[in-house]
């Protein structure tokens, strides 16, 4: 697995569960490490096309860019899905 994501096998009863329906609470699957890189590639992506984020600016100013995912190329649900850790 990755650096960035956190790994364990999955229980009988949470498969089950899973089989019966249709999801599961993981809890969190990122590593401190990943939550940092996702960090910075968000704010990179912002100050590549905004400017520094200004925690004393207006809900205005710090606007959500709402294009992000295409920012790092994730352009279908699938691309998307694909960047989810894996479940064993």
């Amino acid at each position: 697995m990755s650096r960035f994501f956190q790994s364990r096998e999955l229980s009988a009863n949470e498969l089950s569960r899973f089989n019966e329906q249709g999801f599961l609470t993981l809890g969190p699957l990122l590593t401190d490490e990943g939550i940092a890189e996702m960090r910075a590639q968000s704010m990179a992506a912002w100050e590549n096309k905004k400017w520094p984020f200004d925690p004393d600016g207006t809900w205005l100013n710090n606007a959500l860019l709402i294009t992000m995912r295409r920012l790092f190329g994730i352009t279908t649900l699938k691309d998307r899905w694909s960047m989810l850790p894996s479940v064993s």
